[in-house]
């Protein structure tokens, strides 16, 4: 699994935007698109029961095509069906590696420069902490990127929480906020007439 497939996964990069950019690509049409958005949709809100039915009430197709579309993406393996008690469960993982894949390999038409910067700071946060960032830990990248820090100040506080034994993301966050925190008051220019009357006074205190 590489850092596009665990962002795919995360959803700090968006699975429908990399498949609507890239699905001709894939040999999809735009009818796949659509059945593989609405199972995406699905898994997000934690539901992987595969319903022919269900699916015919949101798309303009009927279950027999809708069937036959699900087949062709089994056998092309976009997707993958588990077996269980309650009935056959979908899984998206092999749409997300080919998704993955693609990123990795530069053949996508488009990628914006801050999901390329989230996978730099990835990168640079597992090989410093070795180990594989959480979930959490990508949420918090994304809102770091979101917030337009510079990389070079994530680097700086990663280090830091490193060097305070805290190998955490949610520490190395309380230091960036900390620091912009403390930049602010600094930059704070104090009114001249405010000075003023605050020197006044202090002179008056000191008869």
């Amino acid at each position: 699994m590489n850092n596009y497939s665990k962002l795919l996964h995360s959803n700090v990069i968006s699975l429908g935007d990399v498949l609507i950019e890239n699905y001709k690509v894939l040999g999809l049409d735009e009818t796949h698109v659509t059945l593989l958005l609405l199972l995406n949709l699905q898994k997000n809100q934690k539901d992987n029961f595969l319903s022919t039915n269900v699916l015919a009430e949101k798309m303009t197709i009927g279950e027999k095509e809708i069937s036959e579309r699900i087949l062709f993406l089994l056998q092309k393996n976009f997707i993958e069906l588990k077996i269980e008690e309650v009935g056959e469960m979908f899984v998206l993982d092999p749409l997300i590696e080919k998704l993955a894949d693609l990123l990795s390999k530069g053949e996508e038409k488009t990628i914006d420069n801050s999901s390329a910067l989230v996978t730099e700071i990835v990168d640079y946060c597992e090989k410093t902490y070795q180990r594989i960032l959480s979930i959490e830990d990508l949420k918090i990248i994304n809102m770091w990127v979101e917030e337009e820090y510079s990389l070079e100040e994530i680097k700086s506080a990663v280090l830091d929480s490193l060097k305070a034994k805290k190998a955490q993301l949610r520490y190395a966050d309380a230091v960036i906020i900390n620091r912009r925190n403390n930049l602010s008051r600094e930059k704070v220019e104090v009114d001249p007439e405010l000075q003023a009357v605050l020197s006044s006074i202090n002179v008056k205190r000191n008869y």
